[in-house]
């Protein structure tokens, strides 16, 4: 039995969707809070040892990037949100009416 022979339906389904909609957020959300904190990290190195000032940039830039990762984590989750109402919608248009 293959992944595709097994065709879930009710509320299995919405659940399972459910389920990889939050697993992809957070895998999204961790990737890009790891490349803003890396990006500050190396960011700093660079300007500090440029102006020879050796901790200042890399734990000013570090410090700053956690506004940036939490900013970055809310307009990542409104995104999903957002597209999860529009395509539960479209669902419900396509429902039949009882």
């Amino acid at each position: 039995m293959s992944l595709g022979d097994s065709q879930q339906s009710g509320p299995d389904r919405g659940l399972s969707t459910l389920n990889l909609t939050l697993a992809s957020v957070a895998a999204q959300v961790g990737c890009l809070t790891f490349v803003i904190v890396l990006g500050a990290l190396f960011g700093g190195l660079w300007l500090d040892g440029l102006l020879k000032t050796k901790p200042l940039f890399t734990v000013l830039f570090v410090i700053g990037s956690m506004p940036v990762g939490i900013f970055v984590m809310y307009r990542v989750a409104m995104s999903v949100i957002s597209k999860s109402i529009v395509t539960a919608q479209a669902v419900d248009r396509e429902l039949p009416k009882k």
